[in-house]
């Protein structure tokens, strides 16, 4: 992964721009909306940007600015399983996460690509690309590329 050596320059996507993009995400938080896309545009790039403060950082933060954000959680969580091929059967650390995960989301009314991304955390194999479904879900207006034909 290289490091980002400039600042940051794109907008970050807020709520509005999420819904309007047709990809609404179940928190009252704008903040954690930015941190989100901040993440997820990390992870796409293959950087860790130090202006954002690295995706360590952005899912820190993500995780003050909405603790029971189901999506906050699931981009976390999928990404331990993609980055470090482990499994909820072999980290229990991992397994915790996904099981709270799991309950909040319960609690919530997520939408239904909200709802996927929860059950894909929870049932995925180490072996199981979560990351195409995750690349397909941004917003267009910040990655247009991402969105087609996905």
């Amino acid at each position: 992964m290289k490091r980002g050596k400039e600042p940051h320059k794109e907008p970050l996507a807020e709520g509005p721009a999420w819904k309007d993009a047709g990809l609404p995400l179940s928190t009252p938080s704008n903040e954690a909306c930015k941190l989100f896309d901040a993440t997820l545009t990390q992870y796409v790039k293959w950087t860790n940007d130090t202006a954002l403060g690295g995706i360590e950082g952005c899912l820190a933060k993500l995780k003050a600015a909405d603790p029971t954000f189901a999506m906050g959680h699931a981009i976390a969580n999928g990404l331990v399983l993609i980055g470090t091929g482990s499994s909820v059967r072999l980290d229990r650390e991992l397994a915790l996460a996904v099981r709270n995960m799991v309950e909040m989301s319960k609690a919530q009314p997520l939408t239904p690509r909200e709802r996927l991304h929860v059950r894909l955390d929870r049932q995925a194999p180490p072996s199981h690309s979560i990351s195409s479904v995750l690349i397909g879900h941004r917003p267009c207006h910040v990655a247009p590329w991402l969105s087609v034909g996905l």
